[in-house]
Parts: structure tokens; sequence; C-alpha cells
């Protein structure tokens, strides 16, 4: 066990190897990490405590944030279809259900059709860890609020948009502190053979290519 009496009111990022608790009280946890990262807000003058579960020696950190402006639903961020957003999940609160830091996005389509959100990294240092969904309401909470409206494919998500209505575009994340990202969401053409009205025609013993990357889950 370790405590710490934050110098001032704030965000901050605690970190260790090993599975890390969070309470204001000995003994009393009200966050857990399996992962060995939590952000939280913390009092100044108001003592926390942390718990460290390992096997093996580590060390303990604690370090201020910024917080992101979109960490809410509150205040997303406006995403323009065709223009590539870069962002970081570092600094940002767990408000969902996924276990790990996440940020908000409204996109609004110029026109009906299909979608695709791309989530990508600036460099090699992006992860499978970090993950993109679509909704049509954005509320917070585990209930309701974490379902993917679009289809997952690999890192992308596939989407029906109609113009001018909005749609969030939750970037969440497994577990903390996060990573830097690039998010960038774009008109798509779906395949011809997207759906049983348009299958294509297979020849014996031609092999024929298919492409999934702008289909839909039907």
């Amino acid at each position: 066990v370790v405590s710490f009496n934050p110098p001032s009111r704030g965000r901050y990022l605690l970190s260790s190897g090993g599975m890390l608790g969070l309470g204001t009280s000995c003994g009393t946890c009200t966050v857990f990490d399996s992962n060995g990262s939590i952000t939280a807000d913390l009092l100044s003058g108001q003592t926390s405590y942390l718990v460290v579960r390992s096997s093996y020696d580590t060390t303990v950190s604690v370090n201020p944030v910024v917080a992101p402006t979109n960490d809410s639903c509150a205040t997303p961020t406006t995403v323009t279809a065709g223009t590539p957003l870069p962002g970081t999940l570092v600094g940002a609160l767990d408000d969902f259900c996924s276990g790990g830091p996440d940020l908000v996005y409204r996109f609004t389509p110029p026109s009906t059709g299909a979608y695709q959100v791309s989530l990508g990294g600036p460099d090699a240092s992006f992860s499978g860890n970090s993950f993109a969904r679509v909704e049509s309401s954005c509320g917070g909470g585990d209930a309701g609020y974490c379902v993917n409206e679009g289809d997952s494919v690999g890192q992308n998500v596939n989407f029906h948009g109609t113009a001018g209505g909005s749609r969030f575009i939750i970037v969440d994340s497994y577990y903390g502190p996060g990573s830097s990202f690039v998010l960038t969401v774009n008109p798509i053409t779906p395949p011809a053979n997207d759906t049983c009205g348009g299958p294509t025609a297979l020849t014996v013993g031609v092999p024929r290519a298919v492409t999934v990357g702008n289909g839909f889950n039907h």
C-alpha cells in the first residue's frame, strides 16, 4: 500500500507494473485496473491510497495529466468527412464499459450514404488496444451506450448515415493509459455484391477475390 496527497486538485495518472486499486481510505478501493494504470481526478489535501498487487518487484509513479476537451458526451469534438483528426487517450477517463480511457466525437454526414470510420496510428506505437464504435446517442454508463451500431472491419467501422443526422463516434480502449491515434471518416461505396441482390457469379476452377473492407454485415 502506498499513499499520495495531491499538491493541487487535478487529474493524475498512477502507474505500476502490477495490478492497482485506488481509494480514499486504506483497504477500500473504488477503482481497479489489472494492467497497472489508473487515471483519476483527485482533490488537494485528500489522501489517496494505492494498493499494488504484483508477483515481482515493481515501481509506482504518479504524474499530472491534462484532461482532453472531448472526454465526455457533453463536449464532443466535431469530425469533418475526409479530414484526419489526431488525438490521444492519455489523460482521458473511463466513462463507458470497456475498461480503458475513451473520447467522444460527433460526425454529421453531409449526405445520405455509407461511411467508414478509420482508426490508425501516427506511428508504429499504435496498437489494437484502441478501437472505435458508432452510436446514435451518447449518455455514458454501461446500459445501452456500448453497442456499436456500425459494422467493424478490422480497426475500421462501416455505417450508414443520413444527411444532417449526427452520429457519435466513441474512441475506446481495453486498458490504460491509452495511446495516440488518427481518426478519419470517409464516404465509401459498398461492393456490388454486398447483398443478395447482386451476387458475383463463380466459375469452376477460377479463383475470385473477395473484398470486404467496404462491406456490411446484413
